[in-house]
């Protein structure tokens, strides 16, 4: 079946976003003084900028970027002439002219501009939000935010030094990127004038500020400062995460060659966070429920999250922050490297969390993204702020992280370990391109990473890559294959061409380079076990069948390149689910098992047939129950602990089993009465079985733990049940709930896509948005809206929800929903072609286990 309608319907949803060109290099700066006059009260600022630049050419006029800011005055000081410049501000573009009477000479300038700004409720730029301790002021600059703070050159190769000095309120702590270099009382009664140190080098989008009532609790590592700091009732909370941050920069600083570069690392837990954190350098800003936890009543898999997303944001304070990208159509070079490293982070100072299956698994996620004709290649143009934002997505994220680890597996660790470093000593306090990571990492291993990293990168998608072997004599004759791989839509010319260059590794230990579209290798020895993605590390498909003498990595893999070939019609679904059932108990598939036939259940089965499904699942389950039980043991690992999740919630909720969500419901008002009597492990998933079947009394006693949680983890584990129960008229509640203040801006989002993805609640809450979408909007931070279109396209398996989501789009201006839009759409239609394409043989098999 064709793609191009749903491709056309794509396109015709949308206006041409304006043109926004980049900033004339004509001028360049070097350095900011900024002073900033924050009145939390009104809400508002004022700032005084003085930008110390160079001028390229003779220019009359001077292009920088602004947002939101009135200009009181400007002036460029060069050659010893001071002129008051004429401002010109263009809303649409964010930008503003200063336009002189006598051009500037080739040589330094000095710009100097005075301007009031707002601190606005949409969580970016310098914003507003409130805490247990009264109003607050917060920065959030990336990706295109500075210039709502300051008229800046707001681009991420134009890096520049910055002083900062702030006049705030004397009872206010106020942080920054550098140290507090002076503080002094005045300039009014009440006020006081922070200076801080000047900085390193650093993009716009870096700078932060926070302004109000925080405290700290501090640390040290490799004699570099560390701090927490949170409102004054929460900051004991984060003793946990500060011992992480400790072990954490100290595996860093070993790891590379270049020492933590910005002098001190505070970590600020913020109410109000339209992000999960942000890695300005020296001042690194989260949700509080990152890096607040109670440890009595802290999951291992909510620590689990914290630690992995600190060792993220540290891991930016090389990639990112002391090389950047030299544009946004390289952010993977940011935030694909930082999550790539993150979890060698995490892997180092926790190797009990044993995360080498969660690779594999992890790959997964921008797969079911990748695996569509509606995806994007990793290094994609951008221009407009909304064309920015949008790539701050799973691509950017995940895959790019997946590339970087086959690559190091490939070239081997020390290796590629050499060419990171240097990389970054290349680029210390600059900017790079992919190109120029290329040429590391080439002058460090030698092998041809370019053409590898080329055509991972300049092409969307995920190959295919079939296998055969035999032996001859004493040698293994491998033939691979390679296409890329969609799970629906026409084969097209430009699609049938495409080609990788991949490192091909096998779980003997070689690895081949596969170049052209079929290749032939010899490998020495007969191997019995050949699997083609050793660790299940490598970013493609396998066509690959025998599970025998994997490792748990492999199996992961194996299950979850079986199940995309079932999806995409390559594969019968029977097979699929009789190399699962021939599993049995093997608790490194499991977890894949559950997921896929969760699926199955939800979206392919006919009802007539559910039932039979249903007891198939849990005759699945319940040896894994029996083995692991309902409460956690002193030798459990942590893959123990999810399993244990994964299967109860898959048995209470897809399998339908009365006795599981009755036990769920006894544990979970036990709990609500003493906290103490359910591990912390098994609440998020326990009190959500409850949920499913759970009355308004239940929903009451949720949303009063919800309304009286001091803890921000328990808050959030809250809204997330409240968002399962199935009952019509408490879903409404929920939906009611969100638009009132008891929701923050940041946690909209959230809830309505857990209402969303609630099986009984996606058309109740899909109908919500739709007659309330204004008041949703004014509510949303910038950046959310795609969330719900994602929600919906992974909840909908019927064509007509695409027309319905086609529509709503059509009828609002939507902002940063393109690439959302585009892969919802397209995610309903396969889902709906599954079910037409496997649906004979799933009720075949049904019928002869049952």
């Amino acid at each position: 079946m064709t793609l191009r309608p749903i491709a056309l319907l794509v396109a015709l949803s949308f206006s041409l976003p304006l043109a926004a060109a980049r900033l004339p290099r004509t001028v360049l700066p070097h350095h900011y003084d900024l002073t900033i006059t924050p009145d939390i009260a009104a809400e508002t600022f004022s700032g005084d900028a003085v930008i110390l630049a160079g001028v390229q050419q003779p220019v009359s006029s001077i292009v920088l970027n602004a947002a939101e800011i009135a200009f009181r005055s400007a002036s460029v000081e060069s050659g010893g002439a001071r002129q008051n410049a004429t401002i010109t501000t263009d809303a649409a573009a964010e930008t503003a002219t200063l336009t002189l009477d006598e051009p500037l000479a080739i040589g330094p300038a000095t710009i100097r501009i005075a301007y009031d700004g707002i601190l606005n409720r949409q969580l970016r730029g310098f914003y507003a939000g409130d805490s247990s301790r009264g109003k607050y002021l917060a920065s959030q600059m990336e990706a295109v935010d500075a210039r709502r703070a300051f008229p800046s050159f707001d681009e991420p190769d134009m890096k520049a030094t910055f002083r900062l000095t702030v006049v705030a309120d004397a009872s206010h702590n106020v942080i920054s990127n550098s140290a507090i270099e002076s503080e002094t009382p005045g300039p009014a009664a009440g006020k006081k004038t922070v200076r801080f140190a000047l900085t390193p080098r650093l993009s716009t989008y870096h700078i932060a500020l926070i302004v109000g009532h925080f405290a700290c609790i501090g640390d040290t590592a490799d004699g570099i400062p560390l701090r927490i700091c949170a409102t004054p009732d929460r900051v004991e909370m984060a003793r946990t995460t500060l011992q992480a941050t400790r072990e954490l920069v100290t595996f860093f600083n070993r790891y590379f060659e270049i020492d933590y570069p910005f002098g001190k690392i505070d970590q600020i837990a913020l109410p109000d966070f339209a992000a999960g954190a942000m890695e300005n350098p020296g001042a690194i800003t989260y949700r509080e429920r990152i890096l607040l936890a109670d440890p009595k009543t802290a999951s291992a898999e909510s620590l689990k999250a914290s630690v992995s997303t600190i060792s993220h944001e540290l891991a930016h304070m090389w990639f990112g922050n002391l090389v950047t990208m030299r544009w946004w159509d390289d952010i993977w070079l940011n935030e694909g490297f930082a999550s790539w490293m993150g979890r060698k982070g995490l892997e180092a100072v926790r190797p009990q969390w044993k995360l080498a299956a969660s690779d594999a698994a992890g790959a997964a996620s921008p797969m079911r993204s990748d695996v569509l004709a509606t995806t994007r290649q990793i290094h994609k143009s951008a221009e407009t702020p909304d064309e920015i934002e949008e790539l701050f997505d799973g691509i950017a994220y995940g895959k790019a992280a997946a590339l970087l680890r086959m690559l190091e597996t490939w070239v081997g660790e020390d290796r590629f370990r050499e060419g990171i470093n240097l990389y970054l000593g290349r680029h210390a306090f600059g900017n790079a391109s992919a190109g120029e990571f290329a040429a590391a990492m080439h002058d460090a291993g030698g092998r041809d990473v370019a053409a590898v990293i080329t055509s991972y990168i300049d092409q969307p998608g995920v190959p295919l890559v079939a296998v055969s072997s035999r032996c001859d004599g004493t040698a293994t004759i491998v033939s691979l294959r390679q296409q890329r791989f969609l799970l629906r839509g026409e084969r097209t010319p430009a699609i049938e061409e495409q080609l990788w260059t991949i490192p091909v590794c096998f779980s003997g230990g070689d690895c081949v380079l596969l170049r052209e579209r079929a290749q032939t290798f010899r490998l020495t020895g007969c191997r019995d076990t050949l699997y083609p993605n050793a660790n299940g590390r490598g970013y493609y498909l396998t066509d690959a069948v025998e599970a025998d003498g994997l490792n748990s990595a492999e199996r992961v893999a194996l299950l979850r390149d079986q199940w995309f070939l079932v999806r995409a019609g390559q594969r019968n679904v029977a097979d699929f689910l009789d190399a699962a059932a021939a599993m049995g108990s093997d608790r490194s598939a499991a977890d894949e098992v559950l997921s896929s036939v969760a699926t199955i259940e939800r979206y392919l089965v006919e009802p007539a047939q559910r039932p039979a499904l249903q007891r198939w699942l849990r005759g699945y389950g319940a040896p894994l129950v029996r083995d692991l039980g309902w409460t956690t043991r002193p030798a459990d690992t942590p893959e123990d602990r999810a399993l244990r999740n994964a299967v109860l919630t898959t048995l209470g909720d897809h399998g339908d089993d009365a006795a599981t969500r009755r036990r769920a419901r006894q544990l979970t008002n036990q709990w609500l009465r003493d906290r103490s009597t359910l591990d912390p492990s098994l609440v998020a998933d326990i009190t959500k079985l409850a949920a499913i079947g759970g009355d308004a009394r239940l929903y009451d006693a949720f949303l009063r733990s919800y309304r009286t949680a001091s803890d921000p983890r328990e808050k959030s584990r809250m809204l997330t049940v409240i968002s399962a129960f199935r009952d019509p008229a408490l879903i409404r509640r929920t939906l009611d709930l969100a638009l009132t203040d008891d929701i923050r801006s940041q946690d909209l989002a959230g809830v309505l896509a857990g209402v969303l993805s609630n099986p009984a609640g996606t058309a109740i809450g899909w109908q919500f948005v739709e007659e309330n979408w204004g008041a949703i909007e004014k509510k949303l931070p910038p950046g959310h809206t795609g969330r719900l279109i994602t929600a919906v396209g992974s909840a909908a398996c019927d064509r007509v929800w695409m027309e319905r989501v086609k529509s709503f789009v059509d009828q609002h201006a939507l902002r940063q929903t393109r690439q959302a839009t585009g892969l919802a759409l397209e995610r309903i239609a396969a889902c709906a072609d599954l079910r037409v394409a496997q649906g004979t043989r799933l009720a075949e098999w049904i019928t002869q286990r049952n």
